[in-house]
């Protein structure tokens, strides 16, 4: 190890790591990153290049620089370095991010052959000091194509909830919408509605103009009588009125009954 290695070791056992500017990275510049870091600790990369490496293990093609939960990520295997990992307990909490990707090569397979989805690329040790110390979040760089895998559920509850409401607001308007709409129109429909009367030649029967009608024809309806109103049944005739024959009293006849009929 060199005196530029030992003094950037140093600086990253501090916790004094190169303030990130950018909150996004491609995958090249994500192990770039990586193989500087390993370099700096004395640990370089050999027999392959960034690029390589980066097409071997990083499936995403843009990291995103983000606060993550620890238990969001698993460690594909033991961290191999311990003292290491005690360094990093030690260690400020501005550390270098964590690099977060979906398993592209399915490693990290447990006894029972489960196969976790989203591990710690490159931060194993740091990822391991973090949970000891008991640090709830981390901060990694996480690939595009295991965001929502590493968004904790209470946010994708929360964007759910939202999304419905929205939803049911838009409903709720376009139902509001179309009743007034359709108020209108019977407002202007009824403003249009001719009152009952006679105008001209023609007869009202109404609002909405239920029936138009000669003006003739109207006063021939009013003089129509049905054949049941005709003055021709006898019976119906008040006492004493002219016209038609009288009825002859019965047999039995009492006299005040003959006087209501005389």
């Amino acid at each position: 190890m060199n005196i530029k290695q030992a003094v950037d070791l140093q600086a990253l056992k501090n916790g004094n790591t190169t303030p990130i500017s950018e909150k996004r990275l491609t995958r090249i510049q994500v192990a770039r990153r990586v193989f500087k870091l390993a370099a700096a600790a004395g640990h370089p990369y050999k027999n392959i290049s960034a690029e390589d490496w980066a097409k071997k293990w990083l499936p995403s093609e843009e990291f995103v620089l983000m606060s993550i939960e620890t238990t969001r990520a698993a460690r594909p295997c033991m961290p191999k370095n311990e003292n290491l990992v005690l360094k990093n307990i030690s260690a400020a909490s501005n550390e270098e991010p964590i690099v977060v990707d979906t398993n592209k090569q399915r490693v990290g397979r447990s006894p029972i052959g489960y196969v976790p989805e989203v591990i710690v690329i490159d931060g194993k040790h740091r990822h391991m000091a973090a949970q000891m110390k008991g640090d709830v979040h981390i901060t990694a760089w996480v690939g595009v194509k295991a965001l929502a895998k590493v968004e904790p559920k209470s946010h994708k509850m929360a964007a759910a909830a939202k999304k419905m409401i929205k939803q049911s607001k838009i409903e709720v308007a376009a139902a509001m919408s179309q009743v007034l709409r359709q108020d209108t129109e019977v407002k202007n429909s009824a403003n249009h509605m001719p009152m009952p009367g006679v105008k001209g030649n023609k007869v009202y029967a109404g609002p909405g103009i239920i029936k138009k009608m000669d003006v003739e024809e109207a006063q021939a309806g009013a003089d129509f009588q049905e054949p049941s109103d005709e003055n021709n049944d006898p019976s119906d005739q008040a006492p004493g009125a002219g016209g038609g024959k009288r009825l002859a009293p019965s047999k039995g006849a009492s006299r005040s009954e003959l006087s209501q009929r005389m």
